[in-house]
């Protein structure tokens, strides 16, 4: 589990790796932290790769409200909590969806506790909400939202996102199991669509995002089966 930690004060920092360490000792959980002394820091090198990401809110330049808005347009389903001594400042976290807040002084016994709830959020989210992508040491999460469609091309599955496109050696059999939103449907043996992209169908075509992909006879029904459930319900 990739976790940030935004903290310009050392001493809180080595304190959140020891709990953490503790945590991940006594749990048999693994922890990857990652260290950043201010807001801009963070967001200079900001990718969607951390599962949580715990952030101080009083710091130099930016602050951790201010760059928490930042974070969310670029990684809507991270899991965010505060780390204070503003307590009367978390309550704004509500605003950027942070899920938690941990005031200072910490202590072991109450950050273990939350800690416990955490991660049972974040296992959770993940399984609704996300999939994994692995390329070589490449290892990231990426929301079903950001996925405008899946290809398969010479055994490799590439991920059309709105981050960029991604490579992952696996087949669509694979593929179909780990995505569980009922917003994806195939098109064709080689296409799996983001239903909630769709621009248009026209006859044997689908535009997805502006591009267009072709529908194959046998999956004709199906898909349009597909597109019709999802418009249907969304219009509730």
């Amino acid at each position: 589990m990739n976790i940030a930690i935004v903290e310009d004060e050392d001493f809180q920092v080595d304190q959140l790796k020891g709990f953490l360490k503790k945590y991940s000792d006594d749990n048999k959980v693994f922890f990857h932290p990652f260290v950043f002394h201010s807001g801009d820091e963070f967001l200079k090198t900001f990718k969607p790769i951390y599962d949580l990401i715990l952030m101080d809110i009083e710091m130099p330049g930016i602050d951790g409200l201010k760059a928490s808005h930042l974070i969310r347009e670029k990684d809507s389903n991270v899991c965010i909590v505060f780390v204070t001594n503003m307590a009367q400042f978390a309550v704004q976290g509500y605003d950027v969806q942070a899920y938690d807040y941990i005031v200072k002084p910490l202590k072991y016994d109450s950050f273990a506790f939350r800690m416990d709830r955490i991660l049972k959020h974040i296992k959770r989210s993940e399984n609704e909400y996300a999939v994994l992508i692995q390329n070589g040491n490449l290892s990231m999460k990426v929301p079903y939202s950001d996925i405008f469609y899946i290809e398969v091309n010479d055994h490799k599955m590439i991920y059309h996102t709105s981050q960029g496109n991604f490579e992952m050696w696996e087949s669509m059999k694979e593929t179909e199991k780990k995505i569980t939103s009922p917003y994806f449907a195939l098109c064709s043996v080689s296409f799996l669509v983001n239903l909630s992209y769709v621009d248009n169908i026209d006859k044997d075509t689908v535009i997805v995002n502006q591009i267009p992909l072709k529908i194959s006879r046998a999956k004709k029904k199906s898909f349009a089966k597909a597109f019709f459930d999802y418009c249907r319900g969304n219009s509730k």
